[in-house]
């Protein structure tokens, strides 16, 4: 790192700070007629959060019963190294993988 500790630790500290007070800031405004939605609104808001969780199971689920081995059996045939956790984005086709495209080999 080529920044100087001192500044680099005053710089983390205050932008804490400022986002501790900006939250502390909005608790302080929202907190009571968020608290009166919920206590009105508790059991929709409860089948939504349920859904979203099946969803979301259901999506994973996908991922590694189908989507996974499926990139894992294509880069066997190519010949290439089996990643262990595949990312989808970077099977796209036509994309730049920008996390290895500027690394040297």
């Amino acid at each position: 790192m080529q920044y100087p500790r001192r500044k680099f630790v005053s710089a983390l500290t205050a932008g804490r700070a400022l986002r501790f007070f900006a939250v502390a800031y909005l608790d302080r405004i929202y907190s009571q007629p968020m608290i009166a939605f919920f206590s009105r609104h508790y059991q929709p808001m409860l089948y939504v959060l349920i859904a979203l969780a099946a969803t979301a199971g259901i999506v994973a689920l996908i991922y590694f019963k189908w989507y996974r081995p499926k990139m894992q059996r294509e880069e066997r045939a190519r010949g290439e190294q089996v990643e262990t956790f595949p990312v989808p984005s970077r099977h796209a086709k036509g994309r730049v993988d920008h996390f290895t495209q500027g690394k040297r080999k």
